[in-house]
């Protein structure tokens, strides 16, 4: 049975070659949470009756998967004009492929990431001078190791919350580059993703201007969470960090987290939504504004705590040598007048 509306492509690229599935001739499911970690972006997919094997041989179709393709996966409606049927939702590489027998159908389990194994694996060794910012150093390490392999991993936007040149020299030793950006990202209050094979750092609180609208005839379901809304709707293609007014609220509020959900060929195909509100979302950023400055005045004062010892031994030791100096020159002095 062919659905009519809703329509799925999964594109797997190897070299000049490709492999599509598509769901006029399979069963696909899949599922894609996406949030403002670095942690996020992990696509599980799920396609039923591959060909395993040919002639008591692997089928090529399964050889070419376990050689860990680059996929896109595509998702959309066939005949809602305002949601383009090629929508790209996600762009990564396959990590894992796992058959299993469900009945009489084979069940091909996938899992996908966004991130190359260089990314997350290696380890690597890079210094930088003092004087260097956090965004030049961003954009040579993408252009040294984030560019070395068939899976690119491009720029989508560096807009650091600080970017003040290193007052000392930023090394790391024996660091993966995700660990590296962590530890950049800590430094500017900023975070970092990758979408669709770009890397973004953002300010932590930031939030893309332009808005999306939503009416309440958009809505599956909405129930209240502690900082906003969970939102539950029909599959659509939202980005994190858009600023998004919902019909009834009278508030805007930002996308924080998104869940894309197909469960087969007439199962569920939704999208669910954790929104923020707007002005929590501000006085959170004035709370960690108000902790980095506290934080900040705090290693001020240790610094100055310890340049006034610094400076109290010196002049301890002044006053010493000045003293032993004043000692010596009445010993000679008492000695002189002995000898006379």
């Amino acid at each position: 049975m062919i659905d009519k509306f809703r329509y799925i492509e999964i594109k797997f690229i190897l070299g000049d070659n490709e492999l599509i599935y598509d769901n006029d001739n399979f069963n696909i499911e899949f599922k894609l949470e996406t949030d403002r970690t670095s942690q996020s972006n992990v696509l599980e997919l799920t396609i039923y009756n591959i060909r395993m094997r040919d002639n008591e041989q692997l089928s090529l179709e399964y050889e070419f998967l376990k050689s860990k393709p680059r996929v896109e996966l595509y998702a959309g409606y066939r005949e809602f004009k305002e949601i383009p049927v090629k929508d790209l939702v996600f762009k990564g590489q396959l990590a894992t492929v796992k058959n299993e027998y469900e009945e009489l159908d084979v069940k091909f389990g996938l899992v996908c990431l966004q991130e190359k194994d260089i990314f997350v694996m290696q380890t690597l060794n890079v210094s930088y001078p003092k004087g260097n910012k956090p965004s030049f150093i961003i954009k040579d390490l993408i252009d040294k190791f984030g560019s070395k392999d068939e899976i690119k991993l491009g720029i989508g936007k560096i807009e650091l919350f600080k970017d003040l040149p290193y007052q000392s020299n930023f090394s790391k030793s024996n660091t993966s580059l995700q660990k590296i950006f962590e530890d950049l990202a800590k430094d500017t209050m900023s975070i970092f993703y990758i979408e669709n094979g770009l890397l973004y750092f953002l300010p932590k609180h930031s939030f893309i201007k332009e808005k999306t609208e939503l009416t309440q005839m958009d809505l599956l379901d909405l129930t209240t969470d502690e900082d906003g809304y969970n939102v539950k709707l029909g599959f659509r293609n939202f980005k994190i960090n858009t600023q998004l007014f919902i019909e009834g609220l009278e508030k805007d509020y930002v996308i924080d987290k998104i869940t894309h959900t197909c469960n087969g060929e007439d199962g569920d195909f939704i999208t669910e939504l954790k929104i923020l509100d707007m002005d929590i979302f501000g006085k959170n950023m004035l709370k960690e504004l108000e902790e980095i400055k506290k934080k900040a005045e705090e290693k001020i004062t240790k610094v100055e705590e310890r340049e006034q010892k610094r400076e109290e031994k010196k002049k301890e030791k002044e006053n010493a040598k000045n003293n032993n100096k004043k000692d010596n020159n009445k010993n000679n002095k008492n000695n002189k007048s002995k000898r006379k």
